[in-house]
């Protein structure tokens, strides 16, 4: 393609093969942080609840925002691989360094924990450029509705393996690598950090080989002194940003959605601990509960691509939402057989994971509605609203879960649970995520963005 985009983008045969591997990486790195971090800061870095508190409370926050801030520097900016193709090569070296640090223990306690909040905002901020700039790559490969689905599907499905594989790995590679280091050290989860960087950092390398000649890149030709710019597209304005979100009624649609969605799945991921150490007393269980949810989640994700090429993006999303909340009321008709609860909600996270896979396909849509409609480029901010919804989402499962707790008056120490605070923990694990899944439902029935008005919308930016 030679810095030239075609008129009517297909993926490549290299594509089909090898994209998500990027994501895949990216969740096998993350893990580490979303599964540990905490234990890191308590049990290796040994700080103060008030130092893991506060650590946790400021990172958080600003993640959020930075989250939202990537989108921007994305398309303010145009590398000499292109916008976002330049961000799989820039990003992953700086994130091994920043995530190290953030899993160092150096100097005093409030040396050491200003150390690892800097490494967190920081690393955080890089790879949300690299992970939004990898998610732009979706709509940028092909403009074709059910390609986007089929990449948008491998995208949850390589997230999802990243998972499973790294759920298995971490304490196994950190006990390994402790053993060279003095007890206590923190050293072990430091190198672990850096090493599953590294491993994001080539899987990155590889979605940027493979999609070589997709976008359009900045050349600089010199002239009789002067420098001309072949790139003749115009860097989209704060207000063509704020149009692209606010002014996008199918993207808000799927915003609410997605964010509702996803509240829900990360509570149950969450109130899986008190489930089933406190309602069934089978904590055990747990781990195994949790490696269905990524399996069952991943293999629905690889479905995704054949549903939408029946039904279309729409309905296999509908399908998809509605299976897994009727897998939790049936679940809870069965709330005290752990194992049936664990193959009943592991076949509605199939379903589950056939509208998590298409969840890069409505936001791929949704950057196309706004430029067809505003005229702007602006697929990295819009992008970058896929991540705002999930560090939301965590931020308000850890509010209305703490908030339960609280109500409940639960005491880890307890040594007698009420039955009112089993019933609690009912309402939490089953009973919440089934009213947020019910709202994302609701709210999809409103989308009115159809695949074939995507391809049409496709063809006349084209032709502009």
């Amino acid at each position: 393609m030679n810095n030239q985009v075609s008129k009517s983008r297909r993926i490549t045969q290299k594509i089909k093969v090898w994209f998500g591997i990027g994501d895949a990486g990216f969740s096998f790195m993350t893990t580490v942080e979303t599964a540990y971090f905490p234990a890191f800061l308590t049990n290796y870095a040994l700080l103060s609840n008030a130092y893991v508190i506060l650590i946790t409370s400021i990172t958080g926050a600003v993640d959020i925002v930075s989250s939202l801030i990537a989108g921007i520097v994305l398309d303010k900016t145009n590398f000499k691989w292109g916008k976002y193709r330049s961000w799989l090569v820039i990003g992953p070296p700086a994130v091994i360094i920043l995530f190290m640090l953030q899993f160092s223990k150096i100097g005093s306690p409030s040396v050491a924990a200003v150390l690892i909040c800097t490494g967190f905002i920081l690393s955080h901020f890089i790879w949300n450029m690299s992970w939004t700039a990898n998610m732009s790559l979706v709509p940028i490969l092909t403009d074709d509705p059910k390609e986007r689905a089929f990449l948008s599907g491998r995208r949850a499905a390589g997230s999802n393996l990243g998972k499973v594989i790294a759920s298995y790995a971490t304490l196994p590679v950190v006990t390994a690598i402790a053993a060279f280091f003095p007890k206590g050290s923190s050293m072990a989860f430091t190198i672990t950090a850096g090493l599953f960087a590294f491993i994001m950092g080539i899987t990155y390398y590889i979605h940027f080989i493979i999609s070589k000649g997709y976008e359009d890149v900045k050349v600089n030709i010199k002239t009789s002194g002067s420098v001309v710019s072949t790139d003749k597209k115009r860097n989209p304005s704060l207000a063509d940003m704020f149009k692209a979100i606010f002014l996008n009624k199918p993207l808000l649609i799927f915003v609410l959605s997605d964010f509702c969605k996803l509240i829900g799945y990360y509570l149950l991921m969450a109130a899986a601990f008190y489930y089933f150490k406190y309602v069934t007393n089978s904590i055990s269980l747990q781990p195994i509960f949790l490696l269905v949810f990524n399996i069952a989640g991943l293999l629905g994700a690889l479905f995704a691509k054949n549903i939408v090429a029946r039904i279309g993006t729409k309905m296999s999303y509908i399908v998809g939402v509605s299976g897994y909340i009727i897998s939790i009321v049936v679940a809870y008709l069965f709330a005290e057989n752990p194992v049936a609860v664990i193959a009943i909600m592991g076949v509605g996270q199939v379903l589950f994971g056939i509208s998590y896979g298409l969840t890069s396909s409505f936001y791929s849509n949704g950057a196309t509605y706004s430029q067809w409609k505003t005229g702007a480029d602006t697929k990295g901010v819009i992008m970058a609203f896929s991540s705002f919804s999930i560090k939301v989402s965590i931020l308000v499962r850890g509010v209305i879960l703490t908030a339960g707790l609280a109500v409940l008056d639960f005491n880890a120490n307890m040594t007698n649970v009420l039955p009112e605070v089993i019933s609690g923990f009912k309402v939490i694990f089953f009973g919440a995520p089934f009213i947020f899944g019910l709202v994302a439902l609701i709210a999809i029935l409103f989308y009115n963005l159809p695949d074939g008005k995507v391809k049409e919308m496709e063809n006349e930016i084209a032709a502009r």
